[in-house]
Order: C-alpha cells, then structure tokens, then sequence
C-alpha cells in the first residue's frame, strides 16, 4: 500500500445490530447513545430478494448480509441494471455458526450424511453467492475471513477495488453467534452487520468521503464513548465499524479521523471529509482564502484530508497573471501558489463555527526550483501541500508545485497563526 490515501466516496450505509433496526432509524442512537440506544436482540428481516425456497434455506448470516446490503443500495438509489453490475466484498468473522454446528453434528453421528443443502450454506462465500444469484449480478465478488479484524480488512479490499477499477463496490460485513458447545470457545452475544455502497471519488450523491490510509505506529484504535456501545464493538468483529458509523451518523460536518484495527501494528487511518468540500471550483476556493481576483491562483480542489490537499490550476498560463514580470511567471513565484494552498487546507480544517485563523507565512526551507520559468510548464499544475507538524500556533507545511514524482519547485514552509503582523511606525 503506498503512502497516498486510497480516496472513496460513501453512497449508501445499512445497518442491523442489538436496538440498531436499520441505519435511518439507528442514528439517532449513535449520535446520543446515553439517551437513544436501548439494545435489544437483534432483529433480523427476511430477505425479500429471495424467493421462498431459498429464503427458507437462508442461514442467519445470509439473512443478515442481504438485509444490510439491501439499506445501502436502497440510499444510493440503484436499480437493476446498476446492482446486476455491482462489484462486492462480502467479510465475517466466523460465517454461518449454525449450520456449521449441524454439520458437526451429523458428521458426529453414525450415518454421517450431510444434506447438500447444508453442505451449500458451510461455504464462506454463501452470503456474496445468495446476493449475486438474488440480483442477478456476474460482477467479481470477494468473501474474506480475518477472524476479528475482518471489518477492516473489508474495507481495505473494497476501497482498493473501487479505486483500482473506477467502479462502485459494496462492502458487506456481518457475524452471527454460534451455539453452543462452539459459543463456549467463541462467544459473540448477538448478530451484528454493516454494508457501505463505496464509489470513486467525486460524486455528487455521496453521504462522505473517506480517506484510507495506513495510521501512524502507536495512534490509538477508536472507541466508543458509551461504555455499552464500547462492549458491544469489543465483543462483535463486525461491530469494530461503530466508532466509523457514529462519525457518519453526524453527517460529517467537519473533518474526522477513525482509527480502526487491521492487522497487528498496522491499524488503519480512516480520514471522513465532508461531502460538501470534496472538491472545490476556483470559487469555492475564493470563498475560503483571503486572496481574491486574479490573485486567486488556484483553479480547483481536486482532494483534500486532515493532513493535506491536492489543488491544479492552469493559471500559470494566463498572460494577465499579476505576478507575471516582463520575464514571464518567474520560478519564485511557485512559493506563492504552494501559501495560497496552505491557506486554503487551514480552512477546510478549520471548525466551521470558528472560520479560519488568520496566518502568514513565515519561512520557506529547502526549497529547489528545478527551472526559471512556472509558465513554461503545461497545463494543468499541480500544487500539494501536506501538513508534517504543527499546533495552534504554527504548522510546518512541505509542499510541491509540478508533478508530484518530478517537482518543479518544492521545499518547506512553516505558517504563524493567530498573529498579527506588526504595524510599522
């Protein structure tokens, strides 16, 4: 996995959990647990896609993965023909706990003879299978087991998929309790699921943007506040997704970090972007920076995270550029769109009921220019910047203009905030 984010978009969310019915009726109890979530046993629905035979010989967790998966698609607002073609990434923990103890069951007795129903429902694909044959959907399908990081691990797959091949993907996670003797040796209290209608990047119906990335060595896995919304995430794999739904379930106003356990020492990062800012025109941007006019060098936000953005803008081109010398657009003048990028990522991290805090820049390091003229590169440029350190006094920024892999300019920059400059006598 490289360093940079892998970028989706969230359509459509479905949940089923003790006292959670659905995800329309269920986030009010995230949102406020203390006072809005009293559990209950978790109701499971009959899955209505399927016809009554086969919903008959649905197990528990088939019933599960079909009732979430259908919430999520039902928000995005896809049709047939979109869920004929959708691609799914199917997880649990343990897979149909049941069945599989009637089969040890029979395979304990003396005829030894496994219904091939039976046999049908043990495989761990049987959920993604019951879904695809219910929509009639050829589209790839993966089912994994990754004991209790197996929401994490969905997600992961789902999210490279969807980026890798510009498609959505829906992401379903559920787990189921056995009985006993096998509940003795894995006990889970309840049923659990969660289904996220994942897309690429940049679409005008999304609930959020995530950015998914691996976390730092040492950052703390999220947890829930509620002590018995904690337990409950502590004791169902699939229920490691609560922290990530309780940020969603506040429609993500501003930006959010969910830090969500993997594999061991390398927990995931999940950066929730508010969908009303994940991207932004040459207006948006004008909006939120405090250079106007034709010192607005920026065209467009292309992405953004708590610890950085990607802008383009082409004009470094324009002849009425006013940092434009009878030379042409001067290599110094790189620093100048990189600070306008700056100013911008402060912004959009800024809490929306404070605004941005005043700044400047108050030095450049390091910096290598790698030509003599910013007009001489084509359209569009890109401008990055991404935050390394910083508090609320100041942030040390580093920053590249060109492409990223071969910089025209690059360096560092440390921004002051909440200073004003000294007035001259």
């Amino acid at each position: 996995m490289t360093s940079s984010p892998l970028r989706v978009d969230v359509l459509g969310i479905g949940l089923l959990g003790p006292g959670l019915a659905d995800w329309a009726g269920s986030q009010a109890a995230l949102r406020d647990p203390a006072t809005a979530w009293s559990p209950s046993p978790t109701a499971i629905p009959a899955p209505g896609r399927l016809p009554p035979a086969e919903r008959r010989r649905a197990g528990a967790i088939v019933k599960l993965g079909l009732g979430v998966a259908d919430q999520a698609v039902a928000q995005a607002g896809l049709d047939a023909a979109a869920l004929a073609g959708l691609a799914t990434v199917f997880t649990a923990s343990s897979g149909d706990g049941a069945n599989c103890h009637a089969m040890l069951e029979v395979l304990a007795s003396p005829e030894r003879l496994v219904s091939p129903t039976r046999f049908t429902n043990s495989v761990h694909n049987a959920a993604a299978g019951y879904w695809h044959i219910a929509t009639a959907s050829g589209a790839p399908s993966t089912s994994l087991g990754a004991h209790d990081e197996g929401f994490a691990g969905g997600l992961l797959e789902a999210a490279v998929q969807c980026v890798a091949a510009g498609r959505p993907v829906l992401l379903v996670a559920g787990d189921v309790p056995y009985p006993e003797p096998l509940n003795g040796a894995r006990p889970l209290p309840d049923a659990f699921g969660v289904a996220l209608l994942l897309a690429p990047a940049g679409s005008a119906r999304a609930l959020a943007s995530l950015a998914i990335a691996p976390a730092p060595g040492g950052i703390d896995v999220a947890a829930c506040a509620d002590p018995r919304l904690e337990a409950l995430r502590r004791a169902i794999p699939a229920a490691r997704a609560l922290p990530l739904l309780q940020a969603l379930a506040t429609g993500v106003p501003r930006p959010a970090r969910c830090v969500v356990a993997w594999q061991d020492g390398l927990p995931l990062a999940i950066d929730l972007i508010p969908p009303a800012v994940s991207a932004l025109d040459r207006a948006g941007i004008a909006a939120r920076i405090p250079h106007q006019g034709a010192m607005c060098l920026l065209d467009r936000l292309e992405t953004w995270d708590r610890d950085g953005l990607h802008c383009t803008t082409a004009t470094h081109r324009d002849p009425a550029n006013p940092l434009r010398t009878p030379a042409g657009l001067l290599a110094p003048t790189a620093i100048e769109y990189a600070a306008q990028a700056m100013a911008l990522h402060g912004a959009l991290v800024a809490p929306p009921d404070e605004g941005a805090r005043p700044g400047y820049l108050a030095s450049v390091r390091g910096v290598e220019f790698h030509g003599l003229r910013l007009d001489a590169l084509p359209a569009p440029l890109d401008v990055r910047a991404q935050r390394l350190a910083g508090d609320d006094r100041q942030i040390l920024y580093r920053f590249t203009v060109g492409d990223p892999a071969a910089p025209f300019a690059q360096g560092r920059a440390t921004v002051v905030l909440n200073t004003p400059l000294p007035t001259p006598p």
